[in-house]
């Protein structure tokens, strides 16, 4: 029976995700022009994994798993502000669970929970033309020409 010292084990993980994500701006809701935006987006996607555990000098592959599908359910949560009207800085962390056998080529005992979480820091860039906005007053004028 083969045996390893699991100090002296690395085990790489290779992910691919298809999903649907929707990204609500909070702050957009409350204080509309706002240059700071805080965004929550739910997502629900079919996860493909793939794994390998090796030595640490990776040369060997000890343990190979094909690949796995699951599915994937979570969130992000991202706080941003607007450097310039196109482009966003912002920091961001979310995590996915996953449905199905854990993720790598581990052995069931060693972890209890299949997620993956991720955090950093994202710069965007938005591509277009914004929409401007249309004053209160122009507004209420538009209804005064109405009435009779």
């Amino acid at each position: 029976m083969n045996g390893w010292e699991y100090a002296a084990l690395t085990d790489r993980v290779a992910l691919q995700r298809y999903g649907v994500q929707f990204n609500f701006n909070v702050l957009g809701l409350l204080c509309a022009g706002s240059r700071w935006s805080l965004e929550i987006s739910p997502l629900l996607a079919a996860v493909a994994t793939k794994s390998t555990v090796q030595d640490l000098d990776g040369k060997n592959d000890l343990l190979k798993s094909d690949a796995r599908w699951h599915l994937g359910a979570g969130g992000n949560l991202r706080a941003g502000y607007r450097l310039a009207e196109n482009l966003v800085l912002g920091v961001y962390s979310g995590i996915t669970c996953l449905t199905g056998k854990q993720m790598d080529a581990l052995p069931d005992c060693r972890h209890g929970s299949n997620l993956v979480w991720e955090s950093g820091v994202r710069l965007a860039w938005t591509f277009g033309k914004k929409a401007k906005a249309c004053r209160v007053e122009t507004i209420e004028k538009r209804k005064e020409d109405r009435q009779p």
